[in-house]
């Protein structure tokens, strides 16, 4: 080993100047990546939601026109499609008055998201879809 590479070597294990990034690394890296993670969720739940409501328009449709005749076969409809996750149940009313067919449905955020962090964040929110379709043939 040449003298030269010898001293350059211990030199560059010696020498502290890399430390002040390495420790940046250590620090932000996982702030980061935790960022990215709960936009991850956030997104995941976003489009949840859009699904959510597809099931409950397509349902309130369904009932419109009247594909379904009562409104527990709209509750029915819905809680069948909607995912099942242990011991959290949804919440979905249907009612027809005036003429106008209404569906709520409420679903806990944890119950949707990916990962958790927003649902332990929020403290486990509920997301609330509000459907109105008129009713296509009027009962008299």
């Amino acid at each position: 080993m040449d003298e030269r590479t010898g001293n350059s070597l211990i030199a560059y294990i010696v020498d502290e100047d890399g430390a002040v990034e390495t420790l940046s690394l250590v620090l932000w890296l996982p702030l980061v990546f935790s960022f990215f993670m709960f936009l991850a969720d956030v997104s995941y739940i976003l489009y949840s939601r859009s699904d959510l409501v597809r099931i409950a328009e397509d349902s309130t449709r369904a009932r419109s026109i009247g594909l379904i005749e009562t409104d527990l076969g709209v509750i029915q409809a819905i809680a069948s499609r909607l995912p099942t996750e242990g011991s959290q149940v949804p919440s979905i009313q249907s009612s027809v008055s005036l003429g106008v067919i209404r569906t709520a449905v409420s679903v806990p955020i944890s119950m949707i998201d990916m990962l958790g962090i927003v649902a332990r964040i929020s403290g486990d929110a509920s997301v609330t879809i509000v459907v109105h379709q008129f009713k296509e043939n009027l009962e008299v």
